[in-house]
């Protein structure tokens, strides 16, 4: 199965953005949320996700770099930056921006949550 370039290079970008914030405990049981712990059950770094290089500073349009053609084959994310802020809690809102790329190409397929007032996939 090959998961579509555009969904694994987005849940690249957005796993490096959120998941530096993520805490509590993986068993819903345990943290008393449903939620659980994302740190736990994230996708795994990989060969496809460690060969990407990103570029910008935080709240800036971000450039991504890699070689054309990344065979992405399983869901994967590298923490780009580690997040030194409030670790997240049940129901905290996180605001966030995305540059997506094409894995075959290399182009930028487009940027969301740059510019002030943008609604964000949730």
């Amino acid at each position: 199965m090959r998961i579509r370039p555009l969904a694994a290079v987005s849940a690249l970008a957005l796993s490096a953005l959120v998941l530096a914030g993520c805490s509590g405990s993986a068993d819903p049981e345990e943290s008393g949320s449903a939620s659980g712990d994302l740190c736990e059950v994230a996708a795994p770094s990989g060969a496809a996700s460690e060969a990407v290089t990103v570029d910008g500073e935080p709240g800036e349009v971000s450039t991504a770099s890699f070689d054309a053609g990344l065979e992405v084959t399983e869901l994967e994310r590298t923490v780009v930056s580690e997040g030194d802020g409030e670790e997240l809690a049940d129901g905290d809102l996180v605001q966030y921006a995305l540059s997506a790329f094409s894995a075959d190409t290399g182009d930028r397929l487009g940027d969301i949550g740059y510019a002030e007032g943008e609604v964000l996939p949730s």
